[in-house]
């Protein structure tokens, strides 16, 4: 099977597929009623994690409004791209010029759990330093 097959191919194979899965007729589910999934005392907090290696890592996690129409400009791309700069100004050069931070991601990874309709999660990850995790709280 090659990686580029032609369209009418695929789509006949979709058809011989998925033809047979039965339509129950009931709508897809709406959650729109749950604005705020993580209103809960236990999302709005610090969590520390005994590392089975030694990796001193922060995971800063906003829960957001979901993106599903704003698909064609993709904005959680746009902050990633912002966040994860490397250069000059960037929040990665400004900690690893105190020392704190040997590498820093931030993103989402657009799949059903991290971006649906319901909710988006953007997440922020840095690999500290042994200085960075001593400064932790100025981080945070």
């Amino acid at each position: 099977m090659g990686l580029l097959e032609k369209l009418d191919t695929l789509e006949e194979w979709v058809r011989e597929i998925f033809s047979k899965v039965p339509n129950n007729g009931l709508p897809k589910p709406d959650f729109s009623a749950l604005l705020d999934p993580f209103d809960t005392p236990a999302f709005c907090k610090l969590y520390r994690v005994v590392p089975v290696r030694k990796v001193h890592a922060l995971n800063i996690t906003w829960a957001l409004p979901p993106q599903e129409k704003y698909y064609r400009v993709k904005p959680l791309h746009y902050i990633s791209w912002l966040v994860g700069h490397e250069g000059t100004g960037s929040i990665l050069s400004v900690l690893r010029k105190k020392c704190w931070a040997l590498a820093l991601f931030g993103g989402n990874s657009e799949t059903g759990f991290d971006q649906n309709t319901t909710y988006s999660i953007f997440s922020i990850s840095i690999t500290l330093t042994d200085e960075g995790f001593q400064n932790f709280y100025e981080l945070y």
